[in-house]
């Protein structure tokens, strides 16, 4: 940075000092655990979340039990008694009643009781962090952008209602079925359950280079959709400046290069998740091809 000169009252000229930039505060991106996430919860919120954990695993074991009521329907109905075939479905009927009536209640009580905790969190991290702006110096708001705050707060504080009320339950739901499955498929058929077992990891590994590739989507998008905000703002906040200087279309096609930038990287990660859930289902496909060899050689 060039010195400015500065005029005296005496005619002298001195030079201006060197002005410093602002120093730049770098950002911690470092991931934090799940468990910090709700640090701001009461114990009306620790209730909500032992309910509502409850309520999902529950849940989840509803699907393998529909598997066993499926499987006792062929011997009920081998009889050729009528009033015995009457009775049996009758009977069946009214377990498939009462499990979807249990699946019913325990996932309501589970995605319910999880949405009030991340409507919860995701409120007080919003006073927080505003918050939080209060109490910066002047020389943050210079290493920032301004106007990408209240798009960033905004994402950030759905990302993490959707990841805590949604996915959580989900969590909890898929970890009990698969242990519920895994238990009973062991109980009445352990050998068609060690084959199925054996595709585990393939399908555990597919499975999680897919959520990364997803959460790296969403950065991505986050990040160009921030930046896409602030000049949004930017410009509406001073719309009559613009428009007297005819400058519509040039923020335009700044809005529209922002966006483009990352058109290629959401294509390349797009793609790869696209056949990565093809792959997961051409999996799952030589999954059920082998377990109807297995079940054809149990029979002869």
């Amino acid at each position: 940075m060039k010195n400015q000169d500065r005029t005296t009252p005496q005619g002298k000229t001195h030079p201006e000092p060197e002005q410093t930039p602002p120093h730049k505060k770098e950002v911690d991106a470092t991931a934090v655990s799940f468990m910090s996430l709700l640090r701001y919860s009461s114990w009306k919120d620790y209730l909500y979340m032992i309910i509502g954990t409850l309520g999902s695993s529950a849940d989840g074991t509803t699907m393998p039990l529909f598997s066993i009521f499926f499987g006792s329907i062929p011997d009920d109905f081998q009889s050729g008694n009528g009033d015995r075939i009457v009775d049996a479905a009758s009977r069946i009927s009214l377990d498939f009643l009462y499990l979807g009536i249990g699946s019913f209640v325990t996932a309501y009580l589970g995605f319910v009781c999880w949405m009030i905790v991340g409507e919860t969190q995701g409120i007080e991290i919003r006073k927080r962090y505003f918050q939080s702006l209060l109490q910066q110096e002047i020389g943050f708001y210079d290493s920032i952008n301004p106007n990408e705050l209240s798009t960033k707060i905004s994402e950030e504080c759905f990302n993490i209602q959707q990841g805590i009320g949604e996915k959580v339950p989900t969590f909890c739901y898929s970890i009990a079925m698969l242990l519920a499955g895994l238990i009973i498929g062991y109980i009445r058929g352990w050998q068609l359950a060690l084959v199925l077992t054996a595709f585990m990891p393939v399908m555990v590994i597919t499975g999680a280079i897919f959520v990364l590739s997803n959460q790296k989507l969403t950065k991505i998008n986050n990040e160009a959709y921030a930046r896409a905000g602030a000049v949004s703002e930017e410009v509406l906040n001073a719309i009559r400046t613009v428009v007297s200087l005819g400058g519509q279309q040039r923020e335009t096609k700044r809005y529209e290069q922002i966006l483009e930038e990352n058109k290629s990287p959401i294509i390349r990660y797009s793609i790869l998740a696209g056949c990565l859930l093809y792959w997961l289902h051409y999996v799952c496909h030589v999954w059920y091809l082998c377990s109807w060899l297995l079940c054809r050689l149990k029979i002869h």
